[in-house]
Order: structure tokens, then sequence, then C-alpha cells
């Protein structure tokens, strides 16, 4: 299925900001960062983040022991 894409307008231009991830990933953070400065409470969803943001590195860091471990298990000659 094919996107829609309106000709101009808000809409194409929400579209055209959130369309890529990296894209995506700076405009929340900018959001965060703002929110984060101007309430103090902002401090428990940023907290949530900042710890979804550790389990994400360690189980990357997990994934990539694994795949180093298995690509040194096939690389290993076999004994008869």
């Amino acid at each position: 299925m094919m996107k829609t894409v309106p000709p101009k307008g808000i809409r194409r231009t929400i579209l055209e900001l959130l369309d890529c991830p990296w894209c995506t990933g700076v405009w929340i953070s900018l959001f965060v960062v703002f929110f984060y400065f101007y309430t103090p409470y902002f401090w428990f969803p940023l907290f949530v983040l900042a710890v979804s943001g550790l389990a994400t590195f360690i189980q990357l860091s997990a994934s990539v022991i694994g795949w180093t471990a298995e690509k040194m298990k096939q690389e290993t000659p076999k004994k008869d």
C-alpha cells in the first residue's frame, strides 16, 4: 500500500518532519528537553525514558555478545 502525501499544508509538514527515524528522534528529544526545563514534574517520564534506553543498551550488548560467540563457534575447526 502506498502512502498518500498531501500536496501542501500542515499535514505535509508534519509528515516530512516525522518521516525518518533519525528526524523523529531529534524532534522527540527537543520535546522532552523542553518540557523537562518547563516543569519540574517531567522528571518521572524522563526517568522512564532513561531506564528504557539503558535496558535497550543492555539488550543490544547481549545480542552482540551472542552474535560474536556464534561467529567464533562457526569459525572454529571441528575435531574428528
